[in-house]
């Protein structure tokens, strides 16, 4: 398209066109309501965002730094999985921890009871 003359933006336009047409046609299947969120890297490509706010026909919510919203709810799920084993075991499975003075999520509610692993 370069070579026949068209203007780059004209290019990234189509390419961006393109791009939340086929994402949204996707997300229309699983038929959105309003509020809609966009998250990870790809939200911070304003056009992007636009064009699929278009697609989609709803205003589209942006957290601060989207980015890291996956790894920040990969973080909290990992921190509630690691609590409820560690701190308040559900079955009578052994587990072999260290205690780590300090640190309340290692730490064992009883440190005297606390089995030493070897190294």
């Amino acid at each position: 398209m370069l070579a026949e003359g068209a203007a780059r933006e004209d290019v990234a336009a189509g390419v961006h066109q393109s791009i939340a047409h086929r994402v949204g046609q996707l997300a229309k299947s699983l038929q959105p309501q309003p509020p809609v969120a966009f998250t990870g890297g790809v939200a911070q490509n304003r056009c992007l965002v636009r064009e699929l706010s278009r697609v989609l026909g709803h205003d589209i919510i942006l957290p601060e730094q989207p980015e890291f919203t996956g790894a920040l709810g990969a973080a909290i799920i990992g921190y509630d999985e690691l609590k409820s084993v560690l701190i308040f075991p559900t079955h009578k499975r052994v587990i072999r921890r260290r205690a780590v003075r300090g640190n309340p999520l290692f730490h064992p509610q009883n440190p005297r009871k606390t089995r030493k692993t070897r190294p």
